[in-house]
C-alpha cells in the first residue's frame, strides 16, 4: 500500500527519508490520517513531529538512521543549528568505531542559552567562526578540521583515531586542525583530544588499519612505517605493505575483508576471479616477501584486534623469528 503522496515522497527522499507532520499536512495528508498511519505502524515516529515510512526506516543501516535523525532535528529545532561532533563525522562520511549513534549532536552560537541534552539531542553552545561551518547537501555542518577537534574531545582515543585518520585521508588540513585546537585548548576533553589528533595519519586506509596502529602504540611496539613499498631481488616491486617494522624486519598485514572466502563480484554479480586463485596469488606474494625482501610476515584479522596483548605477542614472535633468520642468511651468503 502506498502511504505517501508523490510530492511527500520526493520531499522525504531529499531529507534522508524523513518528513515533518507539518509537511505531510501541507501536501494533502489529514491529521487523522497521519495519526492512523502511525498507529498502524506504516509510519515510524523518528522524533516528535517527524516520521519515516516504516519499511524504509527498518532497512536503513545505523549511519543512515543517524542522518535521518539529524534531518529530523533540523526540521523541528530551527535554522540556527550547525551539525557537529559525532553527527558531523557521519555527515562527512567518515567511519566510526565503538560509538553510540543514538543521539544527534548540534552546536549553536546563542550565548543566551546553555548546553544541554534532551529528547535525543546534544545541544552545544560554543564559538562558531564562519570558516568553521560548511554546507553538505543543504545542511550546515562543522568543517572537517573543526569536526576532528570537536569529535576527538568528546570520544575515546581509539574511536577518535579511527575517524580522524579518515578525515585526513579525505583531505582535512592538519595545520588548520592545530589552529582550531589551539582555540579550544582549555575546552573540556582537550587533553585527551591532543593525543588522538597528533597520532592521526592519512596513510591508514581502513578502520582495521587505524585500530591496528592504536594496538601497536598501546602495547608498546615500535612505530611501523605505513604503506611501505616492498622490493625484492633486483628491486622487483612486490607491492605495498600495511605496517613495516624496518629494524625488526617484520611486515604486519591486516586482512579486513574475507578476501578468500568468496570471489570479488563485479556489478553483474559475476565473480571476477576464483577465490582459490586469489589465495594462491597472495601466498606467492607472501613467499616472495619472505624470500626476496627477507621479511617475516604476520597476518592479522578482525578477531585479533579484540585481544591486544595476545596479538602484540604474535608480532613480537615475528620479530624474534626475523632475528633468528638474519644470522642464518649471513652464513648462507658467506658460504
Amino acid at each position: 500500500m502506498d502511504h505517501l503522496c508523490e510530492r511527500l515522497r520526493r520531499l522525504a527522499d531529499e531529507q534522508n527519508g524523513v518528513f515533518s507532520r507539518a509537511q505531510a499536512l501541507a501536501l494533502g495528508h489529514s491529521s487523522k490520517e497521519v495519526d492512523w498511519l502511525v498507529r498502524r505502524r506504516a509510519w515510524t515516529r523518528v522524533r516528535h513531529g517527524v516520521y519515516a515510512e516504516t519499511d524504509l526506516w527498518q532497512n536503513l543501516d545505523p549511519e543512515a538512521q543517524h542522518l535521518a535523525k539529524v534531518r529530523g532535528v533540523l526540521l523541528r529545532c530551527g535554522a540556527d543549528l550547525v551539525v557537529s561532533h559525532l553527527s558531523a563525522v557521519i555527515l562527512h562520511g567518515w567511519p566510526t568505531w565503538n560509538v553510540n549513534l543514538d543521539n544527534v549532536w548540534v552546536t549553536r552560537k546563542s550565548l543566551s542559552q546553555r548546553s544541554r541534552a534532551e529528547a535525543g539531542v546534544h545541544h552545544l553552545i560554543a564559538e562558531l567562526p564562519a570558516e568553521d561551518v560548511i554546507w553538505i547537501a543543504g545542511v550546515p555542518v562543522t568543517s572537517p578540521e573543526r569536526t576532528m577537534v570537536d569529535f576527538a574531545r568528546m570520544t575515546g582515543y581509539e574511536s577518535a583515531v579511527v575517524s580522524c585518520d579518515a578525515a585526513l585521508r579525505s583531505g582535512a588540513n592538519p595545520q588548520v586542525v592545530r589552529q582550531i585546537f589551539d582555540r579550544q585548548a582549555q575546552w573540556p576533553g582537550a587533553r585527551g583530544a591532543i593525543r588522538a589528533l597528533a597520532f592521526a595519519d592519512a596513510r591508514a586506509e581502513s578502520v582495521g588499519e587505524s585500530r591496528t596502529r592504536v594496538l601497536c602504540y598501546q602495547e608498546g611496539l615500535p612505530t611501523p612505517r605505513l604503506q611501505a613499498d616492498l622490493l625484492g631481488k633486483g628491486n622487483r616491486y612486490l607491492g605495498r605493505g600495511d605496517f613495516l617494522f624496518e629494524k625488526e624486519q617484520t611486515l604486519v598485514e591486516f586482512d579486513g575483508k574475507m578476501k578468500y572466502a568468496a570471489a570479488t563480484l563485479d556489478s553483474s554479480g559475476v565473480a571476477d576471479e576464483d577465490p582459490a586463485e586469489l589465495l594462491f596469488k597472495e601466498k606467492r606474494r607472501e613467499d616472495a616477501i619472505r624470500e626476496e625482501a627477507g621479511l617475516e610476515v604476520v597476518r592479522l584479522v578482525w578477531s585479533d584486534l579484540a585481544t591486544p596483548a595476545r596479538t602484540a605477542a604474535r608480532i613480537r614472535a615475528g620479530f624474534a623469528r626475523a632475528a633468528l633468520r638474519r644470522p642464518a642468511e649471513k652464513d648462507a651468503k658467506a658460504s
